[in-house]
């Protein structure tokens, strides 16, 4: 069905120039002018679908994600060496970014240092998106009571970064975007 309908379109599309050189090369009448305008409109109908087709494809080529991958596997972000289980998905290549891994907490605080962030301890419950592989991919809310917190976003900026600790479970969280 799709194919059909994309040779349609394609075709409306390429229609598109006809009503101009009708309406340049042949004498004025209102069977002229009909023609023009239903051809016309027809072809611009012919943008919406082949528009829709084609943002799918560049948007649904834009996203990445792995499940117990390597830390090279995250694009736009340096995830330390000694982290596993390694969860990330993206969007838009590195500007919107989750990604989660297990570390312990001396590789975590050493890592943070090593990267120049400095961090601060939850003293209230903190909310974190985590990954869980299903059948599709799920972002799911939860609360982490204990553990470090740093982020880099500034006064009424949706763009920046956040990265969470949870020391229960050895368990870092990031949330990043540039928008």
């Amino acid at each position: 069905m799709g194919i059909p309908l994309l040779a349609l379109f394609a075709t409306l599309l390429l229609l598109l120039p006809l009503p101009l050189l009708v309406l340049r090369f042949a004498k004025p009448s209102i069977a002229r002018n009909s023609f023009v305008a239903a051809l016309g409109v027809s072809s611009f109908l012919a943008f919406i679908p082949l528009f829709t087709i084609l943002f799918n494809v560049i948007y649904t080529s834009t996203i990445d994600y792995g499940f117990d991958v390597s830390p090279a596997a995250v694009k736009g972000f340096a995830i330390p060496e000694n982290a596993s289980k390694i969860d990330f998905y993206s969007k838009y290549g590195p500007t919107s970014l989750i990604s989660q891994f297990s570390i312990d907490e001396r590789g975590f605080l050493d890592w943070m240092k090593q990267e120049g962030r400095t961090v601060q301890t939850i003293s209230n419950p903190e909310t974190v998106i985590m990954l869980v592989q299903n059948d599709d991919i799920q972002q799911k809310q939860i609360e982490i009571q204990s553990g470090y917190r740093w982020d880099n976003y500034g006064n009424n900026d949706d763009a920046g970064t956040t990265i969470v600790f949870d020391a229960a479970k050895n368990r870092v969280y990031i949330r990043q975007s540039d928008w």
